[in-house]
């Protein structure tokens, strides 16, 4: 029995041993390292990007001589493309253009007060002329002079859907060429203001005081009113002509 614990004693102080060896010997454990820089030594410094410009817009084509040959011209004068070379707006007198509905139709028209400078074939092949300011009967440009120059006129268009500016479906000139008593050539127009004694009046003014009350029933829209230095008159429209009537004398 000793011979058993004193054997078994030795192999206790020798596993001690093996293990206080190994503890002893074991390297340490190496702390990890990192492969990032120190921030306080060594910054972060981003790459420069440089900003690319935005391409160039493509130009329009220009356009061809075909568009440039149909293109319409833009002006500032309403006459352009109604009328002939012939005709322009008065320029000593303002307003010169007044708009309304001349024949009722419920579509826009226009008046112009004008110039005639040339003969009957340059005011336009499709403007109905007429003097109706003259005194006889069944007065129109064939009692004229083939040669009109400077003479004032009214020239008119009416206008279909949209307007006269866009669907234009008739035009007047009427022109006074009546040598002794010329309505629109006194001296009344010298006053360069038109709305002292030239008053377009609505066909919904019939109630106003100043509206002329011998406007006929036959008149289809708005009246045009002139005054004159022997009596006031009035323009209108038939429902087939442009015809003058005076008011009554006293």
């Amino acid at each position: 029995m000793s011979a058993k614990r004193t054997i078994f004693a030795v192999l206790v102080s020798l596993g001690l041993a093996a293990g206080c060896h190994s503890k002893e010997s074991a390297p340490a454990p190496t702390p990890p390292t990192s492969s990032l820089p120190n921030a306080a030594t060594a910054p972060v410094v981003l790459p420069k990007v440089e900003p690319k410009p935005l391409p160039a817009p493509t130009p329009p084509p220009p356009p061809s001589p075909e568009t440039q040959a149909t293109a319409p011209k833009v002006s500032g004068n309403p006459l352009d493309g109604l009328f002939g070379p012939a005709l322009s707006l008065d320029p000593k007198h303002s307003p010169n253009q007044w708009e309304g509905d001349l024949n009722g139709d419920g579509n826009a028209d226009a008046i112009f007060l004008v110039m005639v400078n040339g003969k009957k074939d340059a005011i336009g092949s499709d403007v109905k002329a007429a003097n109706i300011f003259a005194y006889e009967k069944g007065s129109d440009w064939k009692d004229a002079s083939p040669d009109i120059k400077s003479r004032r006129a009214i020239a008119l268009v009416l206008g279909g859907t949209g307007g006269w500016k866009q669907s234009p479906t008739a035009k007047y000139l009427l022109i006074d060429v009546d040598r002794e008593g010329s309505v629109l050539q006194t001296p009344l127009w010298d006053n360069p203001n038109t709305s002292e004694f030239i008053t377009l009046f609505h066909k919904g003014d019939k109630k106003k005081k100043d509206y002329p009350s011998y406007v006929p029933a036959s008149a289809k829209g708005d009246v045009l009113s002139i005054a004159t230095e022997a009596a006031d008159m009035i323009i209108y429209y038939d429902g087939a002509h442009f015809v003058r009537k005076e008011s009554p004398q006293d």
